[in-house]
């Protein structure tokens, strides 16, 4: 993972990074964040304990995001279109209204922390493009109950279990967000003998998603051939 990050994070120039100066002067409650021509690297500690802004879209062409850029922030959703390859150390880490990031089919590693404390975080869709992650990741997320992973990041369920006390599924998807196969995370335990109601409902919705993010990911000359046979779940 350490040479994955160093081929991304490379050295940028002054004029390539989106940060606090460049912000408007009067954010409300959505912030766009444009990459012009010129701008790659999201900065660190972007929106650090910023109060207002509750959805962020970042729009295409940035390569990476930088440690902590959105932690402690009151945002609720972001949402990242293609090209972003990186997300460093705790980038959302202490975001407890966070409920919904959208990642690009561009991404190729996660550092460590950077959901940390994100307790309202409830399902996340890791792109099969995602090839390591750093430790820890959720962190303390005490409701996060599904998430979707491809087969690269198998290994790391285990610590995910430990770290979400309400872990209860993990689906490993392929590159059209397919479901290959499903992991009953402590299916065997006694803190998990049922899938309560709300589970389901968020079961019921997680087709849907994963329909949504092959959509976002396939490039539309290939939209029309791939047609709407997407991850439908039958339950």
């Amino acid at each position: 993972m350490a040479e994955l990050i160093e081929n991304i994070a490379r050295v940028y120039r002054p004029d390539q990074f989106y940060c606090r100066f460049n912000l408007p002067k009067r954010i409300g409650r959505d912030l766009t964040i444009e990459s012009g021509d010129k701008k790659r690297v999201v900065e660190t500690k972007l929106l650090f304990e910023s109060p207002n802004v509750e959805n962020v879209f970042i729009s295409q062409g940035f390569d990476y995001i930088q440690d902590m850029a959105f932690a402690k922030s009151t945002v609720k959703k972001i949402e990242i279109e293609s090209g972003l390859l990186g997300i460093d150390a705790m980038a959302c880490a202490d975001c407890t209204d966070l409920e919904e990031i959208i990642l690009p089919n561009t991404l190729k590693y996660i550092g460590r922390e950077t959901f940390q404390n994100c307790y309202s975080l409830e399902m996340i869709i890791l792109p099969p493009s995602v090839e390591a992650v750093g430790v820890d990741i959720f962190k303390k997320c005490a409701y996060l109950r599904t998430i979707c992973c491809g087969e690269k990041l198998i290994e790391r369920i285990s610590e995910w279990k430990r770290n979400c006390v309400d872990l209860t599924k993990v689906y490993i998807i392929d590159d059209d967000y397919q479901v290959q196969g499903c992991h009953k995370v402590g299916a065997y335990s006694q803190n998990y003998p049922t899938i309560d109601r709300q589970f389901t409902k968020l079961e019921k919705s997680l087709g849907k998603k994963l329909e949504e993010a092959r959509k976002r990911n396939t490039p539309a000359s290939s939209g029309a051939a791939a047609g709407s046979s997407g991850a439908e779940l039958t339950l």
